[in-house]
């Protein structure tokens, strides 16, 4: 009697990113809950005398609670923490899928600093990722 691997099974692209985004939405809310909220909480004192303060502000919000792009853009330490020193720097991704894919990325590129842009351009960037 023969065992079969479980990922023998041959499987095409779309099936692979349904499994890799269910995982994900499954264990980002377990493995983030107080970093994040964390993050969310603290204030830079730079920021205080800013006239666009809300403007910033809501960029936060975004960036931190609703993309909470740092569970992916910012490395972690050995205990599993985010480091704070290189917030939204790039880091390995942590969730790989479980075939190998050819233009699959291996780490998720640095976002710190990025250049601004109007409301329409992040609509289509976090809709579209282009």
């Amino acid at each position: 009697m023969t065992r079969s691997s479980l990922f023998s099974v041959t499987r095409t692209r779309l099936p692979d990113l349904l499994l890799v985004a269910l995982l994900a939405l499954l264990i980002i809310p377990i493995l983030v809950h107080d970093s994040w909220t964390q993050a969310a909480q603290q204030t830079n004192d730079h920021l205080k005398n800013n006239a666009n303060i809300a403007l910033v502000n809501r960029g936060r919000y975004i960036v931190e609670d609703v993309a909470v792009c740092s569970q992916c853009h910012t490395p972690r330490n050995s205990a599993g923490d985010l480091e704070r020193g290189q917030w939204l720097e790039g880091a390995p991704l942590w969730l790989l899928p479980a075939q190998p894919m050819g233009d699959w990325p291996l780490q998720a590129p640095r976002i710190a600093g990025s250049p601004g842009g109007s409301d329409a351009d992040m609509i289509r960037l976090l809709t579209t990722v282009a």
